[in-house]
């Protein structure tokens, strides 16, 4: 029986209901392939080895046991049986269609092809004598038939962001003034805005963005503040440390004085984005605040990572020659991610440039030289068709 063809279909995925877990978790995986995975992400000692993966970072890790639990997950959805074959037999080119059809319904083909990235991570730490090539074939296709999103829609310069936040935490203080009290509504909006100018002026990542803690990873030394993260806690494996530019500091001082204690349960916890459930705020929802503000503000969301975008963009069209300083802005050990990723910031200050070098050729008075255009017209040999 022939095959029948299929290709990712281009149509508006739906959001995935988050009350139905479809990953399964470590302790559900089966126990072959979880102590397998234990082996390999288990740390050196003075006596052994390290695993094949224990060098990656937290944050990878939970991002390939998420994958390959949602390749587990849909295992067990159509025959839990599935789960007691080896590691390698269960991963079938069939089995891995029907994979990708499930994906289809919540995922983009790029978002797709990034957990089959994933998922082959975690194979070739699970059975590394199996041919896994062709898995990588299947997600490489799926990338190179999907058109990225463009960011220049959703980009914003860093000035522009920067604004944003001082005019947030500015109506939080003219709406206080106009009352009697602080009320927590005034303190969620200068929070918010004092992310969004913190986050244009240091544009750190989010996981680590959500982790500031007072006297912690947010130290202040007399009247400056720093931001101090480990090795441990950078994506690169890199110790940084980020000043706090003085005047955003003195609203930080003002936030931790006057705002933060308004927000309910702040008190019971050091980290500095308190929300109003009584806990830190996550990632997620560090999110979608400076989405919500930054769609109030320019009628497109402006996500965190697109922060980073900015100040590579407002680095480059200041100080085109500085791509050293914006790799260690953010963080990058290789100056070819910051090329990879933040290649377009360079677009702007190169249309300058080239836009300097044809006036230099054509000179001051071009624009003002009258231009002739002749015009020949052909003779109709008869009267136009009629449309059909």
């Amino acid at each position: 029986m022939t095959r029948q063809s299929w290709s990712w279909p281009v149509h508006k995925v739906r959001r995935p209901n988050t009350r139905v877990r479809v990953s399964l978790r470590l302790e559900d995986w089966p126990s072959d392939d979880r102590a397998k995975w234990q082996d390999a992400t288990q740390p050196a000692d003075v006596f052994d080895h390290p695993g094949s993966a224990s060098h990656l970072g937290s944050r990878t890790l939970k991002g390939l046991i998420d994958c390959y639990g949602r390749w587990l997950g849909f295992l067990r959805s159509i025959d839990p049986h599935l789960l007691e074959l080896p590691v390698a037999e269960r991963v079938t080119s069939a089995r891995v269609e029907d994979f990708c059809r499930a994906l289809a319904e919540t995922n983009s083909a790029r978002g797709g092809a990034a957990v089959l990235h994933k998922m082959r991570h975690v194979l070739l730490h699970l059975a590394p004598g199996a041919d896994w090539d062709w898995l990588h074939a299947i997600a490489k296709r799926l990338t190179s038939s999907s058109t990225p999103r463009s960011k220049m829609a959703s980009l914003r310069m860093s000035d522009e962001l920067y604004q944003l936040g001082f005019d947030l935490m500015d109506q939080a203080d003219a709406a206080v003034a106009q009352g009697t009290r602080t009320r927590e509504r005034d303190a969620l909006a200068y929070r918010d805005g004092l992310m969004i100018a913190l986050l244009a002026a240091d544009p750190i990542r989010r996981s680590n963005f959500a982790g500031l803690a007072i006297q912690c990873s947010l130290m202040k030394s007399g009247s400056a503040w720093t931001i101090v993260l480990t090795a441990a806690e950078t994506k690169g494996g890199r110790a940084l440390e980020y000043p706090v530019p003085p005047r955003i500091g003195e609203r930080l001082d003002q936030y931790l004085a006057r705002y933060r204690p308004v927000i309910y349960g702040s008190h019971t916890h050091p980290g500095l984005w308190a929300s109003d459930k009584g806990c830190p705020m996550t990632g997620g929802a560090i999110y979608d605040a400076v989405c919500r503000r930054t769609k109030a503000a320019f009628g497109q969301r402006v996500y965190l990572h697109l922060f980073r975008d900015a100040a590579a963009t407002f680095w480059s069209m200041e100080s085109p020659e500085a791509i050293l300083g914006t790799r260690d802005l953010l963080g990058h050990r290789n100056i070819d991610t910051t090329d990879q990723y933040y290649r377009h910031a360079q677009t702007v200050p190169a249309a300058r440039h080239y836009a300097q070098i044809i006036e230099r050729r054509i000179g001051p008075a071009a624009s003002t030289r009258p231009v002739r255009i002749q015009l020949t017209k052909k003779p109709r040999s008869g009267p136009c068709p009629p449309p059909e």
